[in-house]
């Protein structure tokens, strides 16, 4: 599955931290939030991570049956 270049990078930051703040991808891409949560949505749509409130964190790789 193709990620664009911000996507690919969400990914990869949130690899790194664990987690991602909206305010923090925000700030860091240079768009609003909403923007942001636009993609953070995408991105757990695609099951690359897992929402939470104000963010996102990267999956641990064990999910609850």
């Amino acid at each position: 599955m193709f990620l664009s270049p911000r996507h690919a990078d969400i990914v990869a930051m949130a690899k790194e931290n664990g987690r991602v703040t909206v305010e923090d991808l925000a700030g860091h891409f240079g768009v609003s939030p909403q923007t942001i949560r636009k993609d953070l949505n995408d991105l757990c749509n695609q099951r690359h991570l897992t929402r939470i409130h104000g963010g996102a964190l990267f999956p641990s790789g064990i999910e609850n049956v």
